[in-house]
């Protein structure tokens, strides 16, 4: 950990681990000094309360100020396209993420969960796993609450489930989980990243620092993962949807089963009692038992919490039944590959609604299973035609102007029996503050709904 008394600390992006790493850093002796680019209004009071702590403030631009810093925390939130940023980032100046700087106080062992999709899904789960058999957990990072915002209540028979962003995972100079979990490698980001390659990369930061005395657990069936599992210094647990005789968990033949380090197979549960809905979720369940390993949780409490976790808002969410239709919130969905395993969640017609800001993906591999599964796709947002590009000739495809029309739409247009899915396949902040509050929105136009048969509009 870094001597922070008087030590000179620039804060780069003031939103919620901006703040919760700025009152950390004041509380132990920093001299503070955020910088942030949109107005002070948006930040009240919180700005106000670091002030009062001694904290200094620059809001509407970064000035050259930040090069005055021994040190920068940079939020992960903050896109390196601004030019002074740029300059920063070249210049000798440490730059450490927010994750690093929790990491410098944590006193429990950390379960850090990344992938390029089902990280909330998995951290939750691995979260209840813990809090069910009565080990004192906190669950922080890319969900709830910020690493720095609950560090300092942990204490060292405690354990902590982070998800982790790739941009959470570029700054790291220290941090080290326990257990990591890297559930699968598929392109994204890269709206922000000059590659696939530097993507993955990012994500595999997770491994810099662990080693033989420390775990890992990787999926076993995504060839883009697999190809640098021998760069993971720590022991490795796998997981899959097939048998591999490896120590592991895998989900084959109908059950989730244990393989243990000399072979001996044990059954978790059967597939089907998962409440969970879609194979990628089999994924999910297998990673979370698979991190469990290494502390010896009780089977019988394993099995009972994955028999009754039902999943995360958000994601694959039931919403409604109305007039036989099914609607459901994946408003999590941003990718292309969380909107193909939503899809494959369902055997019934799918009503979509999809689109947003896109984040520079290939739409055009998921051309034949829209086709298979969506009888109507509605489309929102700036990648619209994108979409309709990709999807040309798949199926029916309608514009929206926003989602009060899509939802209208697709209520409209919705037979009995069908299901009308919101997964855009998409990030949300060309119409939304983010993806909770798209999803939030679905879900409140949908509860206002009226029966077609109320309506006369059958």
């Amino acid at each position: 950990m870094i001597e922070l008394k008087d030590k000179r600390v620039a804060v780069i992006g003031f939103s919620r681990s901006g703040y919760s790493a700025g009152k950390l850093l004041a509380r132990n002796g920093a001299k503070v000094f955020v910088s942030e680019a949109k107005p002070r209004g948006e930040f009240e009071p919180k700005a106000s309360e670091l002030v009062s702590l001694g904290v200094e403030f620059e809001f509407g631009g970064h000035t050259r100020k930040i090069f005055e810093a021994d040190f920068v925390i940079l939020s992960p939130g903050v896109p390196c396209k601004d030019n002074l940023l740029c300059e920063l980032i070249n210049s000798p100046i440490p730059i450490y993420s927010e994750i690093e700087l929790g990491y410098w106080f944590c006193k429990g062992k950390i379960i850090g969960v990344t992938g390029s999709n089902g990280k909330s899904t998995t951290a939750t789960l691995v979260y209840e796993l813990f809090r069910d058999s009565g080990k004192r957990s906190h669950l922080a990072g890319n969900i709830g609450l910020p690493f720095t915002q609950i560090v300092e209540n942990i204490r060292e028979d405690d354990i902590v489930v982070l998800e982790l962003s790739s941009f959470q995972l570029e700054r790291i100079a220290s941090f080290s989980p326990y257990v990591s979990v890297i559930l699968n490698l598929t392109p994204d980001h890269l709206d922000r990243y000059p590659s696939v390659q530097k993507y993955y990369e990012a994500k595999l930061n997770i491994w810099m620092n662990q080693d033989e005395n420390s775990f890992s657990v990787i999926r076993r069936d995504d060839p883009n993962l697999f190809a640098y599992a021998d760069r993971c210094p720590a022991k490795q647990i796998w997981f899959a949807r097939e048998r591999f005789d490896l120590y592991g968990v895998y989900a084959y033949d109908g059950s989730i089963k244990i393989v243990d380090n000399k072979g001996y197979i044990t059954e978790v549960l059967k597939v089907e009692d998962l409440v969970l809905r879609g194979p990628h979720n089999q994924w999910n369940a297998c990673a979370a038992v698979a991190s469990t390993i290494p502390f010896g949780l009780p089977l019988d409490s394993v099995r009972k919490t994955l028999k009754r976790f039902s999943g995360i808002e958000h994601r694959i969410e039931f919403v409604r039944e109305l007039d036989g239709v099914k609607f459901f919130n994946d408003s999590k969905s941003t990718n292309p590959d969380s909107l193909f395993w939503a899809l494959q969640s369902f055997t019934e017609p799918i009503i979509l609604i999809a689109g947003g800001l896109d984040k520079g993906t290939d739409f055009t591999p998921l051309k034949k299973l829209v086709e298979e599964k969506v009888r109507l796709a509605i489309l929102i947002g700036k990648a619209k035609d994108k979409l309709r590009e990709s999807w040309d000739g798949a199926t029916e495809i309608l514009f929206a102007n926003d989602m009060l029309d899509a939802v209208e739409k697709a209520h409209r247009m919705a037979n009995s029996g069908e299901v009308v899915l919101l997964s855009p396949g998409c990030a949300s902040f060309d119409m939304f503050n983010n993806f909770e509050h798209r999803g939030k929105v679905f879900k409140e136009i949908v509860q206002k709904l009226k029966s077609k048969y109320e309506t006369g509009t059958r």
